[in-house]
């Protein structure tokens, strides 16, 4: 079942990914696939930068997730 708090974090969620592709000029398939296939500079730093938000979110954040919900 959906619940209000579930629904919040979903709406914020997608508020970040927004933010996340408009502030880096592309979505994470196309800075990895086509950027970097490409050797654009910009891909790479992207693509590191999305490497490690991944880490820290799955280490840092997602356990205490459970908890907020």
């Amino acid at each position: 079942s959906v619940t209000a708090s579930t629904t919040i974090l979903l709406l914020v969620g997608g508020v970040f990914i927004g933010f996340g592709t408009r502030y880096a000029s592309g979505c994470t398939s196309g800075h990895a696939v086509t950027g970097l296939a490409t050797f654009q500079l910009k891909s790479l730093y992207a693509v590191i930068g999305i490497f490690t938000g991944g880490i820290f979110s799955a280490y840092l954040i997602v356990p205490y997730i459970g908890r907020i919900v």
